[in-house]
């Protein structure tokens, strides 16, 4: 797995998208990688398969495809959590689930970033029937998960 992570990151190095998992699945000789891309700035599914289409060539051309047998190129999605401070920007007004570093679990919308030099975020909480702004630094959290809401 750390064989693949090295030759994805000699990859990225060449685009602005950063890796932000790997999931190997199968085996040595019958790989299915899926991996999980995102950027600062917002982007299309149609970059996502140039991605994919660049990196088989990529491995091809340098004799590192042997073992692969799929490769499925992706966004992170709501499953995943958020690993990087940047990510936080996209999706204010949404709802999260934060698990902070000292065990505690904050569940609101994010509301804005209060605070970008210091990685300050703010979250709207409902307790009872009253709103609170909480502030969180990002360096607190452990885990950071968007809550899918399917209301309309």
């Amino acid at each position: 797995m750390e064989n693949y992570k090295n030759i994805l990151d000699g990859f990225l190095k060449e685009t602005s998208f950063i890796l932000i998992d790997l999931v190997q699945k199968g085996d040595k000789n019958n790989a299915i990688l899926e991996i999980f891309l995102d950027k600062k700035e917002n982007f299309s599914i149609d970059e996502l398969a140039v991605v994919n289409k660049n990196l088989w060539k990529y491995l091809e051309e340098r004799n590192l495809e042997k073992g692969i047998s799929k490769i499925v190129v992706s966004s992170p999605g709501a499953e995943n959590p958020l690993k990087y401070f940047w990510q936080m920007k996209k999706h204010i007004g949404r709802e999260f689930e934060i698990k902070m570093k000292n065990g505690e679990t904050v569940t609101g919308k994010f509301d804005e970033i209060s605070n970008f030099e210091n990685e300050e975020i703010l979250i709207q909480i409902k307790e009872k029937k009253e709103i609170k702004s909480v502030k969180v630094l990002f360096r607190d959290i452990l885990e950071a998960k968007i809550k899918l809401s399917f209301k309309k």
